[in-house]
């Protein structure tokens, strides 16, 4: 029997996505056709079958394959609180050192070598979801540092179990000082203490003083 054409046939399949199935015995190799001479039967036509499966390749970090990108199957969440004084002396400053949290996700993606498609599974591997990695899969709650004189807009900052889709996060703690008044007077020494004038000044607790009405 000639089987060169399904030689090549087979051979473009192999190259192609197929491999040959180890659950049904077929009458070929990876080689190509076992060799085979027509029977004398005339009566019954000889048949020779070969049982192809789909391949299937697992993506990830580590091999993202064709079609696809390291990012496809890594990212990062991160959320970043900063601290600045509101007001009174400092404002504007950087109250405390900025806190950075991150999360850290990963993923695989299974496709079908025959199709080019995804799938759920093949050849052992499973697609699966977005998932934490490492020893921080939460963002911790965060206590705001306490400093003296001033009050921060939130004691602290919750803890939150973020997803692969959560997006980055930015959180601004502020910290606001009192108010504070100041009494200027002009005495009369010589005349028992005389109160000659006087003023009110308000402003941010560390702040200068305004000296500017007296005179």
């Amino acid at each position: 029997v000639n089987f060169n054409d399904a030689d090549a046939a087979l051979k473009n399949y192999l190259a192609n996505g197929y491999a040959l199935s180890t659950n049904k015995t077929s009458d070929a190799t990876a080689d190509g056709f076992t060799p085979a001479d027509y029977d004398a039967d005339s009566s019954v036509d000889q048949v020779f079958n070969v049982y192809l499966v789909h391949t299937y390749t697992n993506h990830d970090k580590d091999n993202p394959g064709t079609g696809y990108d390291k990012s496809d199957f890594e990212k990062t969440v991160t959320r970043t609180i900063d601290y600045t004084y509101g007001n009174g002396p400092k404002q504007g400053q950087t109250a405390a050192p900025t806190v950075t949290q991150n999360v850290d996700f990963t993923r695989n993606i299974v496709t079908d070598n025959v199709t080019g498609k995804e799938v759920q599974s093949g050849g052992g591997y499973t697609t699966t979801d977005w998932k934490a990695t490492g020893d921080d899969t939460t963002w911790a709650q965060v206590d705001s540092p306490t400093i003296a004189s001033y009050t921060p807009s939130q004691t602290s900052v919750a803890e939150v179990t973020p997803t692969a889709d959560t997006p980055n996060t930015d959180v601004h703690v502020v910290y606001t000082i009192g108010a504070q008044k100041a009494t200027i007077n002009i005495i009369d020494e010589t005349d028992g203490d005389k109160n000659l004038w006087d003023a009110t000044e308000t402003g941010d607790a560390g702040s200068v003083v305004n000296f500017n009405d007296v005179g």
